[in-house]
């Protein structure tokens, strides 16, 4: 399924600059799929479906079908054929052979990393992000915790250090951006709102949850044998420059 790894950094970088003017989850090596499970088909890196298998791509399968037209689907690495997420329930037969699945989704989804970790958890209901949804570093803390409200907002957002510490949190206002705010935490956990006197720590940080972030998605598409997008927007950036 396709992963939400990008954050709202343009939000974060727009905060800044105007201002200076989880439940458990499941164990990964449990979710391998039923027996009576059939392959669907698999899709490319980019989320191109085939039904032939793809060495570098994932492979999905129908676990089981409701009387009530639900269907439980689980997605794999090609490269391992371990877990990208545990079975996860749509309410829409498109879900089936649609990579872009969120839309389809109710209930909760969790995605691990191709060596079996945690990578992420998000809740929907029907289709819609309700809830939390936390993003995880490579050794199980939570880097990312969002929250959504019942119509699929953002209402607040925190990043955090490895050891729990916060970074950033972001309240939104879903009714008006313009009344979104920030506030980022000193080495002592102590609140700051940014201004012009601290303009380039707020920066800094901002900087770093981005590197972290960047860092977390290049490791998803390393563990699976896959070339990140980035890398291809460098390439066609470089091919572009250097004829």
């Amino acid at each position: 399924m396709k992963l939400l790894l990008n954050i709202t950094l343009l939000s974060l970088s727009m905060a800044v600059l105007g201002a200076c003017s989880t439940s458990a989850t499941p164990n990964a090596s449990a979710q391998v799929a039923h027996k009576d499970a059939r392959t669907l088909g698999y899709f490319s890196e980019r989320g191109a479906y085939s039904r032939d298998k793809i060495a570098n791509g994932f492979e999905r399968k129908l676990l089981s079908t409701s009387r009530k037209q639900h269907w439980v689907l689980q997605d794999f690495y090609s490269i391992n054929g371990q877990p990208q997420t545990a079975p996860f329930t749509v309410i829409d037969e498109r879900a089936l052979y649609d990579w872009d699945t969120m839309r389809f989704i109710d209930g909760s989804v969790h995605f691990f990393y191709p060596d079996g970790k945690k990578q992420s958890t998000i809740q929907l209901k029907q289709g819609v992000v309700n809830g939390k949804r936390e993003v995880y570093y490579l050794t199980g803390e939570v880097f990312q915790a969002q929250q959504f409200n019942d119509k699929g907002a953002i209402t607040e957002e925190t990043f955090f250090e490895r050891d729990g510490k916060r970074i950033f949190t972001l309240h939104y206002n879903p009714s008006n951006a313009e009344q979104s705010s920030l506030v980022f935490y000193d080495a002592n956990g102590k609140e700051q709102y940014p201004n012009a006197n601290n303009r380039e720590q707020a920066r800094a940080l901002a900087e770093k949850v981005q590197a972290i972030m960047m860092e977390l998605e290049r490791e998803v598409y390393q563990q699976a044998g896959q070339t990140p997008p980035f890398a291809d927007d460098n390439m066609a950036s470089n091919q572009h420059q250097h004829p």
